[in-house]
């Protein structure tokens, strides 16, 4: 358990003494500002709140710390913002007015979705839900923060995408809980990368539940729809809600997982409907199938339940041999299919292809039978290179050069938080890997010391941002308050301190309970490189004297 006044308000955890936390790289002090509530703002005399994780037309997700359980939470504040506002130095939020009503009505289904959502609290591939309350003119929830990475973050890391046979393991576990959120009568609608999370234990879990109203557009809510993984019916188009919808959301995920590219938006490939899949994908016939059906556009047309998705990327492969060259086709906008080329135009493909290659052979006859007929031959027979002059353009009259357009500036990201930056809204646009990492005593350990491209460079949507993220400094000072404390809580501050575990040598002393730490081999206050492994002196039963079996569960590397 960490001590509360030394809890990180950015990933709640023991910061010891330190300002800046030498986890996630938050600095003690840095205010949240109005409307949102501050940290360390006290709910319900139990959940400390921390720095705002995300923020959508429904509300406002904070990390938080259950002071009962001595865990890590997710704190969800119920606060649309265009129909409520905050009063002025106060954690009460009122009703815009003339919004009353709405605003009543949406906060009773952000009640009732709550308490839906508690009830299948045991589907392990789903965030639990653990308490709901009200206070400050609002409701509350409170689920399971989860520990891990999102899938956005984890294919960055991975070379931009995953095999079939890894995603498999990733995403069958979602969709058999889809099958019982859906029998609950809830829906997601709101899946895509950001709101799958791959948990330490190497299992993904779906996070990022709201009602439907804030997953749709034309209602009293800002609408939060995914590009690329909000289907085309939630853009206010014809066609109702259901499993068909979380079915897209799920397969656009899925393709983003397995080619690393992000569909353009439901709306827009209503127009353009084609879709192929990258020269470099090669996946089996069954999968390509099931993510086609997955991702029509009409909601008439793509797959209705999840029982049938599951079949269809279970499906044995029907060759032996792999696709990498099959081309999604979903339904045209007026739902219906493409018709068949007829005879006729084959046979004019058949003429313009006739026609083109004769005039290719003309072409070569030319060049390699009659150079001197070519205007830029010389009499001499030299060749194309030696002789081409280019033409000289005067001073007086420039080229002009194309004007580079882009959707936006590079937004400056040397000297901010990594974690800070993966999770701030405004940089989502932006695709944000790490390139390198290198030691620096000047930048702390997870700041951004150098990017790729410059500040106010132009940038499209979905352009890759490169950053060399700080190690810190390479040597670093060997913790002084080891003794007499618990051989894990121990080895974890070494672990954020940049050290490796060592030798665990264990001394009998009367003195110190078995278990507890008596000193390190290495002189504590001492600097030493990164990376350094600390041999540990532990106290053992009498007796006992030696190296042995630490039982921790810390790696040695």
């Amino acid at each position: 358990m960490a001590r509360i006044d030394n809890l990180c308000m950015g990933c709640m955890k023991d910061s010891g003494e330190e300002r800046t936390c030498p986890l996630c790289g938050y600095r003690e002090g840095t205010p949240q500002l109005p409307p949102l509530l501050p940290v360390k703002s006290m709910l319900e005399n139990r959940y400390i709140v921390g720095k705002a994780i995300g923020v959508n037309g429904e509300g406002v997700s904070y990390i938080g710390y259950d002071l009962n359980t001595n865990v890590i939470v997710t704190v969800k504040e119920f606060f649309p913002e265009n129909l409520s506002g905050r009063a002025p130095d106060s954690h009460l939020i009122k009703p815009i007015a003339g919004c009353e009503t709405a605003y009543k009505e949406h906060l009773e289904s952000f009640r009732n979705h709550a308490k839906s959502l508690a009830r299948i609290r045991e589907i392990a591939a789903i965030s639990p839900l653990y308490d709901i309350f009200e206070g400050n003119g609002t409701a509350y929830t409170v689920s399971e923060w989860v520990d891990g990475v999102s899938l956005q973050e984890y294919l960055a890391a991975n070379g931009g995408n995953i095999s079939w046979e890894q995603a498999r393991v990733f995403f069958m576990p979602v969709l058999n809980a889809l099958t019982a959120l859906h029998d609950a009568g809830l829906m997601h609608l709101g899946i895509s990368p950001r709101n799958l999370i791959i948990a330490k234990d190497g299992k993904m879990k779906l996070v990022g539940f709201g009602i439907a109203a804030v997953r749709m557009s034309r209602t009293d809510l800002q609408p939060e729809l995914n590009a690329g993984y909000a289907a085309f019916e939630q853009y206010g188009y014809e066609g109702s809600q259901g499993m068909w919808t979380d079915i897209y959301g799920f397969c656009a995920s899925l393709y983003t997982a397995l080619t690393g590219k992000a569909l353009p938006a439901a709306n827009a490939r209503s127009i353009h409907d084609k879709i192929a899949l990258p020269a470099n994908v090669v996946l089996p016939p069954h999968v390509v199938k099931a993510l086609e059906k997955g991702l029509e556009v009409s909601p008439d047309d793509r797959i209705r339940t999840f029982e049938q998705l599951r079949a269809e990327l279970s499906a044995a492969p029907t060759a032996s041999t792999m696709t990498n060259t099959a081309t999604f086709v979903a339904a045209p906008q007026n739902g219906k299919k493409e018709k068949k080329k007829n005879g006729f135009s084959y046979m004019l493909m058949a003429m313009g292809g006739v026609m083109l290659v004769l005039i290719i052979i003309i072409i070569l006859i030319v060049v390699f039978v009659f150079p001197d007929l070519l205007p830029w031959k010389k009499g001499d027979g030299s060749n194309l290179t030696q002789n081409y002059v280019p033409p000289v353009v005067s001073s007086r009259e420039p080229v002009s050069q194309p004007a580079i357009t882009a959707d936006y500036n590079v937004p400056k990201l040397i000297g901010k938080g990594y974690d800070g930056v993966i999770t701030n809204e405004a940089y989502s646009r932006f695709k944000i890997v790490i390139g390198s990492y290198e030691f620096d005593n000047s930048v702390e350990e997870g700041y951004i010391k150098a990017q790729n491209p410059q500040e106010n460079a132009p940038i499209n949507k979905g352009d890759t941002i490169t950053v060399t993220l700080s190690l810190g400094p390479l040597m670093r000072e060997l913790p002084r308050n080891l003794k007499n404390r618990p051989l894990n809580d121990v080895l974890l501050e070494l672990y954020e301190k940049g050290f490796k575990k060592g030798t665990i040598t264990e001394r009998y002393d009367p003195n110190v309970e078995a278990g507890l730490v008596l000193d390190t081999e290495q002189s504590s206050g001492s600097k030493y490189e990164y990376g350094t492994r600390i041999n540990i002196f532990v106290s053992g039963l009498k007796g006992a004297v030696g190296t042995g079996d630490d039982n921790s569960g810390y790696p040695d590397e």
